[in-house]
């Protein structure tokens, strides 16, 4: 009935209902609702709805509205004692833009910069508290690498919901290889400026920078496969991946809870190590000088987005220098997987000159 409705509409579920009275009439509308409804989502509500006389009747209802609301706990008025007599309105602005990849440049080094734990908050409750951007500090850098270096972006990825302040920011980008030592003494002096400007602001803010492998795939997710399995039940099966564990454990998570809305059971296998790169490994520095003494080319320098053993071996030994390198392969875990036989000859040359000079 609609004192119940009017009661669930405020607070969800009603826990003790006093009916105060009630009058309705298909042509002329004229109700009074009084609804007094304890010990609900933490706190007490009092509504106190009228409902005026209006043309129409009942399909023309026009309802007039007072209402006095003292919640304690997470409810939908954030502050007790408070008592709210307008908000404001809201509109989202979707900008997408269109752009074309090309090739990693040659002699460039690539970053990645991370800032994270900032505050956050809402986006209109907590504008005025003088709180951080993440995706605005990350903007800064790249603009100003962009007008005294040459910065050259490749992937910037910042926020998530479009009513909260972000906390979390990455981008990856390249910088030219002759610029490197000043992009480098820039972003000491640039991230000492952020850290004076959050001090007061941002208890927690961190900033971050590493070098990484061209074009680099830093996390993903795969929706490999659904099968319908007996007579009840439907198996989805995903995998994360990730150079940086942490990442990996939060992409799991990540897809645990979406499964989870759905209302799935979910489980996670063991897993494996990733394998974070390190472009100053001295092994790096001779594989990359024998190959190109070999074969009179300098060999291309990069991540991949797979498994290999070498994360395992790192995991035991996290001080192993470790470089990875074979014949070249098609088609893997494909039934059109195949090796390409011209390139053993050139895999085997450069594991033994490699080998003469390791010491």
């Amino acid at each position: 009935n609609l004192l119940e409705l009017v009661a669930q509409s405020v607070v969800g579920d009603v826990v003790g209902v006093e009916r105060r009275h009630v009058a309705l009439d298909r042509d002329d509308v004229v109700a009074r609702v009084g609804v007094g409804v304890r010990g609900v989502g933490g706190g007490d509500v009092l509504l106190d709805a009228a409902v005026a006389p209006v043309d129409g009747g009942v399909d023309g209802l026009v309802e007039r509205q007072i209402g006095l609301q003292a919640r304690r706990g997470d409810v939908d008025s954030e502050d007790e004692g408070e008592i709210f007599i307008g908000c404001a309105g809201g509109v989202d602005t979707l900008a997408t833009f269109r752009y074309k990849t090309e090739a990693a440049p040659e002699a460039h080094v690539f970053f990645r910069v991370r800032v994270s734990d900032l505050s956050g908050g809402h986006s209109g409750d907590d504008i005025d508290k003088g709180r951080m951007n993440s995706n605005k500090l990350v903007a800064r850098l790249l603009w100003n690498g962009a007008q005294r270096f040459g910065l050259r972006l490749s992937r910037f990825d910042g926020g998530n919901l479009r009513n909260a302040i972000p906390r979390e920011a990455y981008a990856v980008f390249a910088v030219p290889s002759g610029s490197k030592a000043g992009f480098e003494a820039f972003y000491k002096e640039f991230a000492g400026e952020l850290a004076a400007e959050a001090k007061f602001r941002e208890p927690n803010f961190k900033i971050g920078i590493e070098e990484v492998p061209a074009a680099s795939v830093i996390d993903a997710a795969n929706l490999a496969s659904v099968k319908f399995e007996g007579d009840d039940r439907i198996v989805v099966t995903t995998s994360q991946r990730s150079s940086v564990e942490s990442a990996k454990v939060y992409a799991s998570q990540m897809i645990e809870s979406v499964f989870a809305l759905a209302g799935a059971e979910v489980s996670h296998s063991e897993g494996y190590p990733g394998w974070a790169p390190n472009p100053q490994s001295k092994l790096l520095e001779i594989t990359v000088a024998s190959y190109e003494k070999l074969f009179g080319v300098k060999p291309k320098v990069r991540a991949i987005h797979a498994g290999l053993e070498c994360g395992l071996f790192l995991e035991k030994y996290p001080h192993l220098e470790m470089v990875s390198f074979g014949p070249t392969l098609r088609g893997v875990h494909s039934p059109d997987e195949r090796l390409e036989i011209a390139t053993i000859p050139k895999f085997w040359d450069l594991l033994a000159d490699i080998l003469k000079k390791v010491e």
